[in-house]
């Protein structure tokens, strides 16, 4: 990976600053408490990938991307400004035109090379965005939003960055497609709702809020807790410091994006339509997301080999918009999301069906949208300094998953009038294990997984995501084998087909089909391949020996001593070479 890295050259030809086509209001914009919590944490990037007709030229589309761009920007103008401190130490968008930054780069790399290994993650994809500082005044200052646009022979790949402070996943597809709208020279369907005083609490003393622990009260659920928001005694407000960073680059610096100081590898899993309807029928859940999210948080915790005795946590991020008071459209650009966090222990979490799991995500789900919870956050983030991080730390977080994005998001319906992207990828992780989430290709059936690990951890994760059924089976591929493999499979083998598993890069091994040992052994040594394939199916069957015999020549042959010669002697201590034949007899055919 170091060697791919050393070959692709980004080269950055141009810099400028996209305007709002026309001259937009001049003001200082609020930002809710539900926005400044995203303050210190890394911004919002992702990786488009295209590949537009030959007959498209390549100078006339950026150009048209940075036009399109303009008029958009007059809808969504704060995304121009910057940010600054207002009187009172308070961040806020001073939202003056400055520019949305555009840089023009290049590769060196054929966009041919990338489809065939299936956009497989480099290390140098992360050139492909702006790169910006983590935290503190690093990400207070320039633009709030970067485009860069990385020409590659045969397509091109559209980085963006945008501050999380700004937008929550929803706002940021709004904006995306939006954007998408305006180049295909077509009116935005919706039009963002930009007000954000609705959370401004003017003169209102903020309640005492804590993050506790409750247990989930179920017959189904035992030794797992959710944390709630709840109010406190007045007194405890100003005994409490909970929550105050003295330095919210270093405890910024636990939590995201670890893969700076830890060499991880990234891969994502596919999950199809016939796989989820089947861990939906195991786990007894009633929705997609639930099914998925709670395999992935047994078996990832499983991977990192936390110890059974350790609390671990599953965090996710519910859009609140219908659950503030009063409620917001779904077209309110800005943050609303809520942090639900549920815990268990290590050993309960794995040792327990997938049917706990997803009994558990399903609670929190549930207590996400308790109608004090909103109003609770607003009132916990009125503090100085508070952010998102703290409600992690006053959890206790050491072991957990944490969601990103959603598979609701129509990530591959960005068209700029050059057709949909073949690719859709995060540009960065914010935690070890972490699941970054998107629909795949096929209007939204099928869920890709995308996450980050250690090598080690990886490959036990690839070992244990899908091989969890009786009498299934899975199929394990790597790039560039594209999950339209699966569908074809003869039918009878694809309803016992679990997944496709996309496996890490691979070396110089060449083979086909791969027996289960040795892909084990392999995947450990690297010994992998990029066009690997193999199919493992476990099925219990039942062989009955009826007889044994030794089978003699037709005829007598003369008795003597054959001479070995070297080469034979060399795979002496090799086991013996076994085939299996398979033959369909005709009905009418007497076995006997």
């Amino acid at each position: 990976m170091a060697d791919e890295a050393a070959e692709a050259v980004v080269k950055f030809r141009r810099t400028c600053g996209v305007k709002p086509a026309i001259p937009t209001l001049t003001h200082t914009m609020f930002l809710s408490n539900l926005d400044l919590i995203w303050l210190h944490i890394n911004n919002f990037q992702m990786l488009f990938f295209y590949s537009p007709s030959p007959l498209v030229d390549h100078s006339s589309s950026v150009e048209g991307l940075k036009k399109s761009l303009s008029s958009v920007l007059v809808h969504f103008y704060p995304l121009a400004g910057r940010l600054k401190k207002g009187e009172s130490g308070r961040m806020e968008v001073d939202c003056n035109d400055g520019g949305v930054e555009f840089t023009e780069a290049s590769i060196n790399i054929p966009f041919q090379d990338l489809e065939r290994d299936g956009f497989r993650r480099k290390h140098y994809f992360q050139k492909l965005v702006h790169e910006v500082g983590l935290s503190g005044e690093e990400n207070h200052s320039g633009p709030l939003l970067s485009i860069q646009v990385s020409k590659k022979t045969g397509g091109m790949c559209i980085g963006t960055t945008l501050h999380h402070a700004m937008a929550d996943g929803n706002s940021f597809w709004h904006f995306m497609t939006s954007w998408a709208e305006c180049s295909r020279g077509i009116t935005i369907a919706k039009p963002p709702q930009l007000d954000r005083t609705f959370v401004r609490r003017g003169e209102k003393n903020p309640l005492s809020i804590s993050y506790k622990a409750h247990e989930i009260v179920s017959s189904e659920i035992t030794e797992a807790t959710v944390f709630k928001l709840v109010a406190e005694d007045p007194e405890h407000l100003q005994q409490s410091g909970s929550g105050y960073v003295e330095n919210p680059k270093e405890t910024l610096e636990k939590w995201v994006d670890p893969g700076m100081k830890t060499e991880v590898i990234y891969t994502t899993f596919f999950f199809t339509e016939e796989i989820i309807q089947d861990l939906k029928r195991r786990s007894g859940a009633s929705s997609s997301f639930v099914a998925v999210a709670a395999q992935f948080w047994r078996c990832v915790m499983r991977a990192r080999e936390v110890p059974l005795e350790e609390t671990v946590c599953f965090l996710l991020l519910a859009d609140c918009r219908g659950r503030v008071n009063p409620p917001l459209l779904p077209t309110y650009f800005g943050n609303c999301l809520y942090m639900g966090l549920a815990q268990t222990t290590a050993n309960t979490l794995i040792n327990s069906p997938i049917s706990f799991a997803a009994d558990v995500i399903h609670q929190l789900i549930n207590s996400c949208y308790e109608e004090t919870q909103m109003d609770h956050l607003i009132d916990w983030a009125e503090l100085p300094n508070r952010n998102f991080i703290d409600l992690i730390r006053e959890a206790g977080w050491e072991y957990g998953t944490n969601v990103i994005s959603s598979p609701r998001f129509r990530v591959y319906d960005i068209d700029y009038g050059w057709g949909k992207p073949l690719e859709v990828q995060t540009a960065t992780m914010n935690e070890i294990g972490a699941m970054f989430l998107s629909c795949a290709k096929d209007g939204g059936k099928s869920i890709l997984v995308s996450t980050c690990l250690p090598q080690h951890q990886m490959e036990v994760l690839h070992r244990f995501l899908f091989l969890v059924g009786e009498n299934r089976s899975v199929l394990l591929s790597a790039y560039p084998v594209k999950p339209e493999t699966l569908i074809k499979l003869p039918v009878n083998l694809r309803k016992n087909v679990d997944s496709v598993v996309l496996l890490p890069s691979a070396s110089s091994h060449r083979g086909n089909a791969r027996d289960l040992k040795a892909y084990q052994r392999d995947l450990k040594t690297g010994e992998i391949d990029s066009t690997t394939v193999m199919v493992e199916i476990e099925l219990q069957a039942v062989l009955k020996m009826s007889r044994t015999s030794i089978v003699k020549p037709a005829f007598p042959t003369p008795p003597s001593t054959m001479f070995l010669s070297s080469l034979d002697l060399l795979l002496l201590p090799f086991n013996s070479s076994q085939r299996l034949l398979f033959y369909k007899l005709p009905p009418a055919n007497d076995y006997s």
